[in-house]
C-alpha cells in the first residue's frame, strides 16, 4: 500500500523547497511529500493520484497562489475527504481567516514563525484527523446495525467521544467487528472498550485526588494536579470529552482563532493529563463516595473500590429530558440529546429540528446545515438571547435554517422512528407540522449527582453542589480559608456545572480546573493519619489528637451536631476560658443515666494555632486488660469519627485525622 500524499503550493520556490524538506522530515514513513508552484501543476498532481487510486491526506496552499478563479475548496475536489491547510503573510491573514471561517481551509497558519512552532504542528494535527476520519485504509471498528437503533447509537457516541476510528453498514441486528477480526453480538460500550483495551485497571492503593468526571474541568484538573506530582487518577462513566465534547466548533475558546472542535480541545487535554502522570479509569462508573479512615472511598459500579486523600467532583450536567408525546419512544432512533458528529454526518439531504436557543444548540445547527437539507430551531423565547452574537449572525446567513420563535415541540411522531415533529407557537399555541428525520435536544442543565447521596454534600434546590463562601464557614474549616471550590465534606471538591452558580461555558471550567489544584495542594499539606494516643487508667481511656485550627467555635459545633445525633447519649456542657466540654451519660442502659465518657476543646498554653480534642470513655465494665480497654475506646471513637470524617476532617475507626494543620499532626497522652 502507497503512503498517501501531502501537496505543498506556493510559487516562492526558496520557502516552498524548504517547506517540503522539513516536512519530508517530519512525516518520514507516514507521507510522500510533493510540490507545486502553481494551481495548475497542482491540479494535474491531483488528477494523475486520483487515476492511480492514490490517497491525498493534505493540501498546503499559501493564500498568494492565483487559483484561477476558483475556490480554495475546488484544489481538493479530486482528493475527497484531505484536510486543506493556509500558508500565509501578514498581510494576508484576514483573507486567509475568511477561507477557515468559509470553511474553504480547514486551518491556517502565517509565515515568519519557525516550522516547528508554526507549520509543523498544524500539519500534524490535520494529517491525523485524516487518519482518524477519512482515510479508506486505516482499520476501522465496523458497526452493523440498524440506523435508528439506540444501541447502534451508543457505540458510534462512545467511539466517537474515544477517537476510535469506525464505519457503519445498515443491517437487521447490532455487532461489532474489530481490526483482529474478532466480532461482538449484541455488544455495550463496556465491552467494546474491553475488546479494544480501552479499559485499565488502578495501578495503586492510595492516590493524592481522584477526579470524578472526564469533561474539560476533569481534565484541567488532571492535567495540572500530574504536572504538580501528584498521584492523579481520572474516572469518568464513558469516555473523556463530557458535553463539551459533543460541539462540532467552539469558536469562543481563548487560543484558537479558527475555531476547535469540542472533541479535539478535549483529546488534546487527555493526552496531555496522560503525558504528564496521570492515570485514566473509563469507562468507569462511580456509585458511592463516603469518607474512610480519614480518606475517601470511591465504589465503582463493578464493585471496585479507590482510595483518595482528596477528591474533585467534576460530572457536570446533561440535558433536560424533553417532555412531549413520543419523546421518549424516539430517543436513538431520531431523538438524541446533544449532537456528536456521531449522529449529525448521518442526516446528509434531511430535515432536523433543533430544540433550544443556547450556544450549544447555534453550533449543532450551523454543523448540521452544512449537509442537512434544512434545519429548524425551537425557541421559546421571542429571541436567541441565550447565544454569542457570532453564532446569531451565522445562522442569519444560512439560508436553509428558520428559527420558530415563541415555540415548543407538542409530539414527535413515525413509523419506528422520527418522521414528524408537531410544534406549537405563540400565544395561541398555533399548530404545525415539520417533516424531519431527527430532533436534537438542548434544552436546561441537570446536574450528574444521582450517584451521590443528597447526605454526603450540601445540594442546592436543583441539586447542584454548594461549594466555598456560599457554605457555612464551619462546614469548610476543613478546607481553610478561600476555598471556592471546597463543599461540606472533608476532602472533597466541586469544579465546573455541576456546582452551583457557574456559567456553563468552557473556558470557566477549565479555570476552575486549574484553581482547584492549589487548594488541594494546601489541603495535603496538612493531611496526616495517626493513632489516637491512649492513656489507660483503671476504668478510664483517653485519646488526644490536635486539630490545626484556631477556630474553636467552629470545631465546637461539629462536636455538638455530633453529641446531638446520638439518642443514646445525654449531654451536658460546660463552657470554661479557654475551652469546653460534654459529660456523656446513657440513658438506654438499665434505670436511670450512666455515666460514660467525655468530649472537652481547649487551646493547650492558650495558643491559637490548634485545638485540643480529647476524647474519654468511662465504664465500668471496662477490662483491665489494655488491649481490651483500647479496642473499647477505638469502638467509641469509630462512631464519633465516622460523624466527624463527614463533618470535620476526623476519622473513623481507629484513627483521628488532622487535615488543617500546615505541619505533622501532633499527638498527646492524656493524664
Amino acid at each position: 500500500m502507497s503512503k498517501p500524499h501531502v501537496l505543498v503550493i506556493d510559487g516562492d520556490g526558496l520557502r516552498a523547497l524548504s517547506e517540503r524538506t522539513y516536512l519530508e522530515k517530519q512525516l518520514q514513513g507516514v507521507c510522500d511529500v510533493s510540490l507545486a508552484e502553481n494551481a495548475d501543476q497542482a491540479l494535474k498532481l491531483l488528477e494523475e493520484w486520483r487515476a492511480a487510486g492514490e490517497r491525498t491526506a493534505l493540501v498546503v496552499v499559501d493564500q498568494s497562489i492565483d487559483t484561477g478563479g476558483e475556490p480554495l475548496h475546488r484544489l481538493a475536489e479530486l482528493a475527497p475527504g484531505s484536510k486543506r491547510l493556509l500558508t500565509a503573510n501578514f498581510s494576508q491573514r484576514a483573507a486567509a481567516m475568511r477561507s477557515v471561517w468559509a470553511k474553504d481551509a480547514d486551518d491556517m497558519v502565517l509565515h515568519g514563525f519557525d516550522l516547528d512552532q508554526a507549520l509543523g504542528p498544524a500539519v500534524s494535527d490535520l494529517v491525523l484527523d485524516w487518519q482518524q476520519h477519512d482515510d479508506p485504509e486505516v482499520q476501522r471498528v465496523r458497526i452493523t446495525g440498524p440506523r435508528f437503533s439506540p444501541k447502534v447509537h451508543d457505540l458510534k457516541e462512545f467511539l466517537t467521544m474515544a477517537h476510535v476510528p469506525f464505519s457503519w453498514e445498515d443491517g437487521t441486528k447490532a455487532s461489532v467487528e474489530l481490526p483482529n477480526g474478532t466480532r461482538v453480538d449484541n455488544p455495550s460500550a463496556n465491552t467494546v472498550a474491553l475488546a479494544l483495551g480501552l479499559s485499565h485497571t488502578t495501578e495503586h492503593p492510595l492516590y493524592d485526588v481522584a477526579i470524578i468526571g472526564g469533561g474539560p474541568g476533569g481534565l484541567s484538573a488532571a492535567v495540572n494536579a500530574a504536572s504538580e506530582g501528584l498521584q492523579t487518577v481520572l474516572i469518568e462513566r464513558d469516555a473523556p470529552g463530557g458535553q463539551a465534547g459533543h460541539s462540532s466548533l467552539i469558536e469562543n475558546y481563548p487560543g484558537y482563532p479558527t475555531g476547535i472542535s469540542g472533541g479535539d480541545l478535549t483529546e488534546r487535554m487527555h493526552e496531555q493529563s496522560a503525558r504528564l502522570g496521570a492515570e485514566g479509569l473509563h469507562p468507569a462508573e462511580v456509585v458511592d463516595l463516603k469518607g474512610f479512615n480519614g480518606y475517601n472511598l470511591l465504589t465503582l459500579k463493578d464493585g471496585r473500590e479507590i482510595l483518595a486523600k482528596s477528591v474533585v467532583v467534576a460530572t457536570g450536567v446533561y440535558w433536560r429530558r424533553l417532555q412531549a408525546p413520543g419523546v421518549d419512544e424516539m430517543v436513538g432512533r431520531g431523538v438524541y440529546y446533544g449532537a456528536s458528529t456521531a449522529e449529525t454526518s448521518s442526516f446528509k439531504g434531511e430535515n432536523a429540528v433543533i430544540v433550544g436557543g443556547a450556544n450549544s444548540a447555534g453550533q449543532a445547527a450551523v454543523n448540521l446545515a452544512e449537509t442537512a437539507a434544512h434545519i429548524d430551531i425551537l425557541v421559546r423565547e421571542p429571541a436567541l438571547s441565550g447565544m454569542s452574537e457570532y453564532l446569531i449572525q451565522k445562522i442569519k446567513a444560512l439560508p436553509n435554517i428558520t428559527v420558530h420563535y415563541n415555540s415548543a415541540v407538542d409530539e414527535v411522531s413515525g413509523d419506528g422512528r422520527v418522521q414528524n415533529v408537531r410544534i406549537v407557537t405563540g400565544p395561541e399555541k398555533t399548530v404545525s407540522n415539520l417533516d424531519a428525520s431527527g430532533v436534537f435536544v438542548f434544552i436546561g442543565a441537570e446536574p450528574h449527582i444521582e450517584w451521590l447521596s443528597k447526605d454526603a454534600v450540601v445540594q442546592d434546590d436543583h441539586g447542584f453542589i454548594v461549594t466555598g463562601g456560599l457554605l457555612p464557614s464551619f462546614q469548610t474549616a476543613w478546607a481553610g480559608p478561600d476555598a471556592v471550590n471546597a463543599t461540606s465534606m472533608p476532602g472533597v471538591y466541586a469544579i465546573g456545572d455541576i456546582r452551583e452558580g457557574t456559567n456553563k461555558r468552557v473556558a470557566a471550567a477549565v479555570g476552575e480546573g486549574s484553581n482547584v489544584v492549589p487548594q488541594i495542594h494546601r489541603y495535603l499539606s496538612g493531611f496526616a493519619v495517626q493513632h489516637p494516643a491512649h492513656n489507660v487508667d483503671g476504668h478510664q481511656v483517653s485519646g488526644h489528637a490536635a486539630i490545626k485550627t484556631g477556630d474553636i467555635d467552629a470545631v465546637a459545633k461539629m462536636v455538638e451536631s455530633f453529641v446531638g445525633s446520638m439518642p443514646q447519649f445525654a449531654a451536658t456542657k460546660t463552657t470554661e476560658p479557654g475551652g469546653v466540654s460534654w459529660s456523656l451519660e446513657r440513658t438506654d442502659i438499665g434505670e436511670g443515666h450512666v455515666p460514660y465518657g467525655s468530649i472537652s476543646l481547649g487551646k493547650p498554653d492558650g495558643g491559637a494555632s490548634h485545638v485540643q480534642l480529647s476524647v474519654v470513655v468511662r465504664n465500668e465494665n471496662l477490662s483491665d486488660d489494655p488491649a481490651v480497654s483500647r479496642k473499647a475506646v477505638n469502638t467509641w471513637a469509630k462512631s464519633i469519627g465516622s460523624h466527624f470524617n463527614a463533618e470535620l476532617a476526623v476519622g473513623q475507626g481507629r484513627y483521628f485525622a488532622a487535615r488543617r494543620a500546615p505541619a505533622p499532626v501532633e499527638a498527646t497522652v492524656g493524664a
